[in-house]
């Protein structure tokens, strides 16, 4: 079974095989996991575990890591605890169908529409509330590598009425719509002596071509985006733009949360100002909005924004791509020129995706060619409506996917684990920011963070070890002040907008692993690589940047000793 062939001395590369998925978040989770095997492998059809059945949907994709030329990625829905595993068994089967066509795709939450002019428009199923007019918008950067600057003129190209194709594709497990965007912009500004303008010449204009896909993923509140972006253009600025009604801003920082003060800040020129984050951004007025998730992406804007409802479905236009010929098609031609009087102005929550500049500072200066950044580029972020209470849970499963690896069966035999278990349990409200052993090797460490205002005290549990000591530490991993604890865990208490950390000294408890006892039974010892057990040695270094590879068989995954 998957339980029993987790360290059992089994290691196989033909259906069924064993997988172990991994949670490094601090909640319990159900959500998709991707998984690459050797190419090949398969056919695989489904996934098992403890009894439940799902499907599996293969297909064979080049391999990032670099292992092989090709690889087959299996995806199936994991159910995995909180800083956790749970072992996987994928059996053969008939792969499931896939389906093709229209311009909408949907989940049990959300709902994306393509429309006419190459808009997105993104649904609440649950609240009915709609975010029309969401696009790529193009503008001219004359700045350097630290400040952005506006050229003056400039021309500002959106992806609306840029449509050069689209597609959708519907699996078991997901909804993707895919769409391709051609936008002419300028080749580069033009300069006179330290000023830089970009002007709408025809004949200076290339064109940028971008790829956006977005993905639904079943049971899930977040619509997932990933957009290519074949750069050939100089001095400039892509982001991405999300047309709403904004009187709240909230970045999230490396250990906290920044309430920014939009009134004091509304007399600026936004465009010399923005607002860094780290993980997400939200945006909304106070009562509902729209949080972005964002893995690599960290400058975040909000602007007067004349074009956002310009061929949007906000008043009927704009219909879906594929809808009847005879309805009104609204303005296809929605771009930077598209403006109507009537209307007003609109604030979006803005993104940017890149910065193309050629200077360390303002010029004349240091000429740097590289930071052009003339090459193809991948971006991806999340989004999720919200009502009321931010959606910090389904942003930190962004940021903290799941992942997967072969059981390499490495493990004496009589050493078999759980088929499931949390490594790790956390009271609500707190954050892992570091799951690993510490510097002197006697120990482990537990950092954890509190984002909010409020103090969250609880205690923190180990399900597969008893706890034999823990030191309130520092950032150095120093020992500190003695900290009372249980068998299985000890109290922790973290003030607002604060940061913890814990060195503990762990014992191997019978319930969590089977087999015979050992000589030495301390993880986080001097002898810890001659008595720790295999799993924890090994899943206590895994973070969320996953692994590449390791000596196990032909074909395997290793594990890096990287920070939660």
């Amino acid at each position: 079974s998957a339980g029993t062939a987790v360290g059992s001395g089994r290691s196989i590369f033909s259906p069924p095989l064993t997988v172990v998925v991994f949670n490094p978040s601090n909640q319990r989770r159900r959500d998709l996991v991707f998984v690459d095997l050797p190419a090949g492998t398969g056919p695989i059809g489904r996934a098992t575990a403890d009894g439940e059945e799902g499907p599996a949907v293969s297909e064979e994709v080049d391999n990032e890591k670099g292992l092989q030329p090709k690889a087959t990625r299996i995806a199936f829905m994991a159910d995995v605890p909180a800083v956790g595993y749970r072992a996987y068994s994928l059996e053969k089967g008939d792969p499931p169908a896939f389906s093709r066509g229209g311009a909408v795709i949907r989940n049990e939450y959300l709902e994306l529409s393509l429309r006419r002019d190459g808009t997105l428009s993104l649904t609440d199923r649950h609240s009915g509330r709609t975010y029309d007019g969401i696009c790529l918008v193009d503008s001219g950067d004359v700045g350097d590598e630290y400040n952005h600057g506006t050229p003056s003129p400039d021309v500002v190209v959106t992806s609306a009425g840029k449509l050069a194709g689209s597609e959708v594709i519907r699996t078991p497990l997901w909804e993707e719509m895919r769409a391709i965007y051609s936008m002419p912009v300028p080749k580069e500004a033009v300069w006179e002596g330290r000023k830089g303008k970009r002007e709408a010449d025809a004949s200076e204009l290339v064109n940028l071509e971008v790829e956006m896909r977005a993905r639904l993923i079943r049971g899930t509140r977040r619509a997932e985006f990933e957009v290519t972006v074949h750069n050939n253009a100089r001095d400039h600025l892509l982001r991405v733009a999300f047309p709403l009604e904004v009187s709240e801003l909230i970045t999230s920082t490396a250990f906290a949360e920044v309430r920014q003060d939009l009134k004091k800040d509304a007399g600026r020129d936004p465009l010399y100002y923005n607002y860094p984050f780290k993980g997400w951004v939200a945006a909304g007025d106070g009562k509902s909005g729209l949080l972005l998730a964002a893995r690599g992406l960290y400058e975040s804007w909000v602007e007067e924004v004349p074009w956002a409802e310009a061929g949007t479905g906000a008043e009927g236009k704009g219909e879906r791509e594929g809808e009847d010929e005879g309805k009104d098609e609204g303005n296809g031609e929605g771009n930077e020129e598209s403006k109507d009087e009537d209307k007003g102005s609109r604030k979006a929550l803005m993104v940017t995706l890149f910065r193309s500049v050629g200077s360390i500072f303002t010029r004349p200066s240091v000429m740097t060619p590289a930071s052009q950044v003339l090459k193809t580029m991948t971006f991806s972020f999340s989004v999720v409506p919200f009502e009321g209470e931010l959606p910090r849970a389904e942003a930190e499963a962004y940021l903290k996917p799941l992942f997967g690896m072969i059981s390499p069966g490495e493990g004496p035999e009589g050493t078999a684990l759980p088929s499931s278990s949390s490594l790790l349990e956390l009271p609500s409200g707190l954050y892992l920011s570091a799951f690993k052993p510490s510097l002197d090797g006697k120990g482990l460490i537990v950092r954890v963070y509190n984002p909010g205002e409020e103090e969250v005290s609880g205690e923190m549990r180990f399900p597969l070890f008893s706890v034999r000591g823990v030191s309130l530490s520092e950032m150095d991993e120093r020992d500190g002040e003695d900290v009372p604890r249980t068998e299985k865990g000890f109290a922790v208490r973290v003030k607002g907008k604060g940061v913890a950390t814990y060195k503990v000294y762990l014992r191997r408890t019978r319930e969590g692993y089977e087999g015979p006892s050992r000589t030495c039974e301390d993880v986080g010892t001097p002898a810890r690589d001659d008595c720790a057990p295999n799993l924890f040695k090994d899943l206590s270094s895994l973070g969320a940047e996953g692994f590449a590879r390791r000596k196990c068989g032909k074909w395997g995954p290793s594990l890096k000793a990287t920070a939660v």
